[in-house]
């Protein structure tokens, strides 16, 4: 009996490392996996690819700050990151990220880790990309067309850096790009050329990145600070906005209530999705409080005058990355949370009415 037990047991490891066997195969035939990432510096091997580290971007940087939460110091390295130059590759023009001609992933061009790329089955491209034919031979960078969080945070302080150090630079974006994007593109009188989603470039500039989604870098902000600080205006005293999701998914059912209440009391209320980036610097630069549900509005506290104070509106779990933005941008922070829609309403208000804001 104990011998029949036994086989059995090993029959099962046996038919659990075939399983194992097989679910690799499909994976390496499909170029899913972690397997298929290509790093071209600090990585395990050296790298097979052609490519030149042009300048510095940023010095090697610790960060740290109390979390709301926990009240206990969280920090990151983030680790040093350079303008590279590379050469024969493939590029996703609506999320920047980087591929060899066979299809491999090039890590430092994704702010995600391979890790997350891997099981999120990042879309890759044909085995066969057709070549974009630039205008001329100016030196090309991508202006992506991701979400508007990581477009303005991540992606937009690195391309105006690159466009603001090299010469007569050509900006590629995708065919199929949001609002934002155009209204960038046409407020600032950029000239740019259109490709495919999937294009394969002779040669391309980018800013190399780590694996530090959801930590805003202190570089990328001074850059976009210093870039917009001309639309910048005073604050207004005692002026306070609210980010609007009220069409959103992440709209909390309360939330019409609650702006009905807010604007008896005076806040103003701001739908960013009716106004230019511009609009948005000029109008919550003047802002001494901005509150809004968790989102990517709440990238305004880069505008905001030091002292000034952002209030986070969210449930339970939540990603800390306004809070961190607000450390940056030296903003005082507040986070209130909401566990039910039918008690939400009560929670804020009440948090607000002790805060005197209603």
């Amino acid at each position: 009996m104990q011998k029949i037990s036994r086989t059995f047991f090993e029959l099962l490891v046996f038919l659990a490392r075939v399983k194992s066997f097989c679910l690799r195969k499909i994976a390496i035939r499909l170029k899913i996996g972690i397997g298929n990432i290509e790093t071209l510096i600090n990585g395990e091997n050296f790298s097979s690819l052609k490519f030149n580290e042009i300048s510095l971007y940023s010095e090697m940087q610790h960060f740290s700050y109390i979390d709301f939460v926990s009240r206990d110091p969280i920090g990151i390295t983030f680790q040093q990151r350079s303008h590279l130059q590379l050469t024969n590759t493939v590029l996703d023009s609506q999320t920047g990220i980087l591929f060899t001609v066979n299809g491999d992933i090039i890590t430092e061009s994704s702010s995600w880790s391979p890790e997350y790329l891997a099981a999120t089955f990042q879309t890759k491209p044909f085995r066969i990309v057709p070549s974009t034919k630039l205008l001329d031979k100016r030196p090309a960078i991508n202006l992506t067309s991701n979400g508007f969080y990581h477009w303005l945070n991540e992606d937009l302080p690195q391309y105006l850096h690159l466009n603001r150090n090299l010469v007569n630079p050509i900006t590629v974006v995708s065919s199929k790009r949001p609002d934002f994007v155009n209204s960038f593109l046409k407020d600032f009188s950029i000239e740019y050329q259109e490709v495919p989603r999937f294009s394969h470039f002779e040669e391309i500039n980018f800013i190399s990145k780590k694996s530090t989604v959801g930590w805003p870098h202190p570089k990328d902000v001074e850059v976009l600070k210093e870039f917009f600080k001309q639309y910048l205006n005073e604050r207004t005293p005692g002026k306070r906005v609210y980010i609007s999701r009220i069409s959103d998914s992440r709209s909390p059912l309360f939330e019409g209530t609650l702006i009905n209440l807010l604007t008896n009391a005076g806040w103003k209320v701001l739908d960013l999705k009716y106004l230019s980036l511009v609009e948005q610097v000029a109008e919550i630069s003047t802002a001494e409080v901005l509150m809004g549900v968790h989102g990517a509005g709440l990238s305004g506290v880069n505008w905001m005058k030091e002292g000034s104070k952002l209030i986070e509106l969210g449930t339970d779990r939540f990603v800390r990355c306004f809070q961190r933005l607000a450390q940056i941008n030296k903003i005082d922070y507040l986070r209130i949370n909401y566990k039910t829609d039918s008690e939400g309403l009560n929670i804020v208000k009440t948090k607000l009415q002790n805060l005197g804001y209603l």
